[in-house]
């Protein structure tokens, strides 16, 4: 029982980053230890449904408390205490250094380990430069092309849930996709499934849903085709994989402080942000060394 709080509980945090630009719920994954056994599990989920079921469920329902009950929170925090809520976000990260090295199995760095670890922290980088210098806002309508369009942006934003690092909710607002989808389609399917009853709200249910059903869609595909690609390169090529996700991991925390709701709050940064901030780093790396051991 005590295993399953422990998974809702990490379940929830990465359910938290999952709407926040700039955070990485993959990262999240890999701080908490529990990535290699999720992607396992959803790369499986054909061959392997009961198994991988059982490991699923519990982390799916901490993400749903995360992403929709909880998320408006920590929005509202970013949007309150931006530096230290960031810092608590980036202790987790940092925090977790040491356990993902341990999962990692590198026991000799050769060429590979460098040149993949190299290709994390330029990927990273190079994300968050197009994230500064693109994002022109974008629009959807009940549409053939819309619906393509959004099929795409279902499999883009689920493959980037898993891959440490890379934030969906970036990349969505690199594209230009992010407040159409995340800020205004999402919430008003969700206030008319609410307000369900008449002729007039089951009219808007349907537009919202030509849209949002290829999303979905997407979502479900892309989360399954990359969670298989990344379970097969841990069987087969671990250490170069994992050499890469730890150059994402460890550059994390420059996409997270140099993202468009952070930079600005850091020019007018105060004392009490500067002590409230070491205090959450604190509190983010202890919390990571205790939820990323393992079970």
């Amino acid at each position: 029982m005590i295993k399953i709080i422990i998974k809702i509980i990490k379940g929830t945090v990465v359910g938290l980053t999952n709407t926040i630009p700039g955070v990485s719920g993959g990262t999240l994954m890999v701080t908490l230890g529990m990535y290699d056994e999720y992607v396992t599990a959803i790369g499986n989920i054909l061959k392997k449904f009961k198994e991988s079921f059982m490991k699923l469920w519990p982390y799916v329902i901490g993400m749903a408390i995360g992403s929709i009950g909880l998320a408006f929170g920590i929005k509202y925090l970013f949007e309150l205490v931006p530096v230290p809520t960031a810092c608590a976000f980036v202790g987790l990260i940092l925090g977790s250094i040491p356990c993902v090295y341990k999962n990692s199995g590198i026991k000799k760095i050769g060429f590979s380990e460098i040149f993949f670890f190299i290709l994390g922290i330029a990927l990273i980088t190079t994300l968050q430069v197009l994230s500064w210098v693109t994002g022109n806002e974008r629009s959807l309508d009940p549409s053939l092309s819309s619906a393509l369009v959004a099929l795409f942006l279902g499999v883009v934003g689920a493959a980037t849930m898993v891959i440490p690092g890379v934030s969906g909710s970036m990349i969505l607002m690199i594209l230009g996709y992010y407040n159409i989808l995340i800020a205004n389609l999402v919430p008003s399917f969700i206030k008319h499934l609410i307000a369900f009853g008449s002729n007039a709200y089951f009219y808007n249910i349907m537009l919202d849903f030509t849209v949002i059903g290829p999303f979905a869609i997407g979502m479900f595909a892309g989360l399954f085709l990359v969670s298989k690609l990344i379970s097969k390169l841990l069987e087969v090529k671990r250490q170069p994989t994992y050499a890469f996700i730890l150059g994402l991991v460890i550059s994390s925390p420059i996409a997270v402080f140099s993202s468009k709701e952070i930079a600005p709050a850091l020019s007018s940064i105060g004392v009490w942000d500067i002590i409230f901030g070491v205090i959450m780093l604190a509190v983010g790396f202890v919390a990571a060394l205790f939820l990323s051991k393992e079970e």
